[in-house]
């Protein structure tokens, strides 16, 4: 009976495991787009801005605040669940550079 009991267990594990690291690489394909968008969509406002004759150029630190809040959100989320100072340390940062970018977009509006 002991046997049954462990290989059951044994089989849960691999799947919880299997569906941890589905999730795990939703997570990074997840940043992956967005970096993706966000880069795409500030070279779309160089181009219009220069298009255009703008001097200044149109900011894009709407889209850098959005990307570098996700990053943060990851980092305090993992260092929650983990405890590990590194993650910690790495979120508060990004979320210092989010809070510099929401500064500068509406310091340019």
């Amino acid at each position: 009976m002991k046997k049954k009991e462990i290989l059951q267990r044994s089989r849960n594990e691999n799947i919880n495991e299997h569906e941890e690291k589905i999730l795990n690489d939703s997570h990074r394909f997840g940043i992956l787009i967005i970096s993706i968008i966000s880069i795409i969509f500030m070279i779309i406002k160089a181009i219009h801005s220069d298009i255009q004759g703008l001097e200044n150029g149109i900011p894009s630190f709407d889209y850098a605040a959005i990307l570098m809040g996700y990053v943060s959100y990851q980092f305090i989320y993992k260092f929650i669940k983990t405890r590990e100072n590194n993650s910690l340390i790495a979120g508060i940062a990004f979320g210092l550079i989010c809070i510099v970018f929401i500064f500068l977009y509406i310091n340019n509006l």
